[in-house]
C-alpha cells in the first residue's frame, strides 16, 4: 500500500492541472479530520483505506487496495469553498474534478496494476479547528487500484 499512497501523492504533486495546490499542500495523513498548521488552502490529503486480497492460482494474489484522496478547500465566504467564486479561486467541486482527472486510469507506473478508478466521492462536509477559527469544506474520494501479484 506504500507505493499507492506514494504514487498517488507524486501524481497530485506533478500535475499540471492542480498548479494551484502547493506541493506542500498535498501530504499523506493519518486522518482525513487533521489537517496539519502549515497547509494553506487549497490542499489534499492522502490516507491509507481498505484492503482485500483473492488468491490466484499458480502463486498469485489479486489485492485491491483503496486510497483515500481528501480534497480541502478553506471556507471564507459562503457559497464559494464549494461551487468557486468570480476572482476564479476553484471550489470543492472544480478541485475534485481535476483529481479525478489525474487519478482516472492512473496506475501509477506499479508494476502489476492492472485498474485503477474512483469507486465513491463522498458528499462535502466542513472541519474546523477551534483554536484558530480556519473552517475548511473537504471532500472524500475513493480510489480503488487493482493489482496482480506473486504471493509473498
Amino acid at each position: 500500500m506504500k507505493d499507492e499512497i506514494d504514487g498517488v501523492k507524486n501524481a497530485l504533486r506533478n500535475a499540471s492541472v492542480l498548479s494551484y495546490v502547493r506541493d506542500a499542500d498535498i501530504f499523506i495523513t493519518e486522518n482525513e479530520y487533521l489537517i496539519p498548521n502549515s497547509v494553506k488552502s487549497h490542499a489534499i490529503g492522502v490516507k491509507d483505506g481498505r484492503e482485500i486480497r483473492r488468491e490466484l492460482p499458480g502463486g498469485m494474489m489479486e489485492r485491491t487496495i483503496n486510497v483515500k484522496v481528501i480534497a480541502y478547500v478553506q471556507l471564507v465566504k459562503p457559497g464559494a469553498a464549494l461551487m468557486g467564486d468570480a476572482a476564479g479561486k476553484k471550489g470543492i467541486l472544480e478541485m475534485s474534478h481535476d483529481i479525478d482527472t489525474v487519478l482516472d486510469e492512473n496506475l501509477l507506473d506499479i508494476d502489476g496494476m492492472q485498474s485503477a478508478f474512483c469507486r465513491d466521492i463522498e458528499e462535502s462536509d466542513t472541519i474546523g479547528d477551534d483554536d484558530t477559527g480556519d473552517v475548511f469544506v473537504k471532500k472524500t474520494m475513493l480510489y480503488e487500484y487493482v493489482k496482480e501479484e506473486e504471493r509473498p
